[in-house]
């Protein structure tokens, strides 16, 4: 790292140990432990290179770029990424992790080439070890993303499908958080995960629900549109879907509980709960002419 000038030797009155993190390629990443500066730092500037000092048995070293493990760093990178690529809007990045969509292989080289250059002009380099190129299916920020939508990674379902029944209130939190992340491509996913709150009777429906979960389709701005919504004793749900080909497309689910107040409505009221005025709805016949005859 010193030969490649990632860190320079030198001396501060500050240190922080220095530890390593493996990587999923198995090599392994050297890391300060910046815990302490954490709480008190602020956006990396010359002026506190001198604060990312970590102690070696080789003597101590000194980042002259934002190293891993400070706590502003991830925004302060992201915020370069974003104004690198501003003007590329086929380009989609987190941190470090770039995605460029293309409609056919010779866009795409196109695209390639324009972003290669960006980051040779900002001075930016890639790990070719990590580069993907030319794919049409590819993993992306714990989802699958190919040309007809995305959907949750099959691994990532296996996971949940296989978590243990939730012994104590911080398992079950954590359960929670892992389907909460994929919650978007399930329908009236608010209602079957409910009982979880009170009783976890729900526990394995939901680990079905998301194996089956729905792929979500590329919104496309000439397709119509439509809100499809529904509500049972205990939940609302809805569906934005586009029509393309005369087939009916997802674009997202939506769904909450009801409210204490709300179990009170008669069904027809419940699908006005979402406080959508003009829209294309769709919902069973009967509650659609009740609503319109209450509707001022």
């Amino acid at each position: 790292m010193e030969e490649k000038g990632d860190v320079i030797r030198g001396t501060s009155p500050w240190a922080s140990a220095l530890h390593l993190v493996p990587k999923k390629d198995g090599s392994w990443r050297p890391v300060g432990d910046y815990r302490k500066l954490n709480s008190r730092t602020v956006p990396v500037s010359p002026d506190d290179i001198e604060k990312t000092a970590v102690t070696t048995p080789f003597g101590l070293f000194l980042y002259p770029f934002m190293p891993f493990g400070l706590k502003n760093a991830p925004a302060t990178f992201q915020r370069l990424m974003d104004q690198i690529f501003d003007d590329l809007s086929f380009v989609f990045c987190y941190i470090d992790d770039i995605l460029i969509s293309s409609s056919s292989p010779a866009e795409h080289e196109e695209h390639l080439r324009k972003v290669l250059q960006r980051l040779d002009e900002y001075g930016l380099v890639l790990n070719p070890r990590k580069c993907v190129l030319g794919v049409e299916s590819i993993e992306f920020l714990g989802y699958r993303v190919d040309s007809k939508g995305i959907t949750p990674l099959p691994e990532r379902v296996a996971a949940i499908q296989e978590f243990p029944l939730p012994m104590t209130a911080d398992k079950l939190a954590r359960f929670l958080g892992m389907l909460n992340y994929y919650r978007r491509f399930v329908p009236k996913y608010a209602a079957t995960l409910a009982p979880l709150n009170a009783l976890l009777a729900a526990f394995e429906a939901s680990k079905v629900e998301l194996a089956n979960a729905a792929c979500l389709a590329h919104p496309k701005d000439d397709a119509p549109l439509a809100l499809v919504t529904d509500a049972s004793d205990i939940a609302l749900g809805a569906v934005v879907q586009q029509c393309v080909n005369d087939v009916w497309e997802p674009l997202g689910f939506h769904s909450r509980k009801l409210s204490t107040t709300e179990k009170n409505y008669a069904p027809w009221q419940r699908f006005y709960t979402f406080g959508c005025r003009v829209v294309c709805l769709a919902q069973n016949e009967e509650g659609l002419s009740y609503l319109f005859k209450e509707l001022p």
